[in-house]
């Protein structure tokens, strides 16, 4: 089980303790002090696979983009998932695969979010 706060770098630099806010079957969730950023852990399986995900939901309130009087709430995600075959794989292999795709979305990232491919 995942330890309960998790630290995670809200703003990218400091350190902000997530108390978990939820649990369930295969699912965990921290939730910063302020409300506005969720963290989740998630397994599910099928016969044949396991499917783990890791995702940071962001929320802001801003204008709307047709009414800018009107403020809305907005939300964003981003997450990484593994689906993996049940077995074939060894955890120190997959996550060497995490670490290549972790080095080269360091470097891209902006090109990711610019729409780019």
């Amino acid at each position: 089980m995942f330890a309960d706060p998790q630290a995670i770098k809200q703003d990218g630099t400091t350190n902000v303790s997530f108390p978990r806010t939820g649990v369930g079957n295969g699912v965990g969730t921290w939730t910063s002090p302020d409300g506005l950023m969720v963290a989740s852990v998630r397994q599910t399986s099928t016969k044949a696979r396991f499917r783990r995900e890791m995702r940071i939901v962001v929320t802001k309130v801003s204008a709307d983009a047709l009414n800018p009087a009107i403020n809305t709430p907005k939300s964003a995600s981003v997450y990484l998932v593994v689906d993996q075959p049940i077995v074939g794989f060894t955890a120190d292999e997959l996550k060497n695969a995490y670490k290549a795709i972790d080095s080269w979305s360091a470097g891209q990232i902006d090109h990711l979010l610019l729409g780019e491919s």
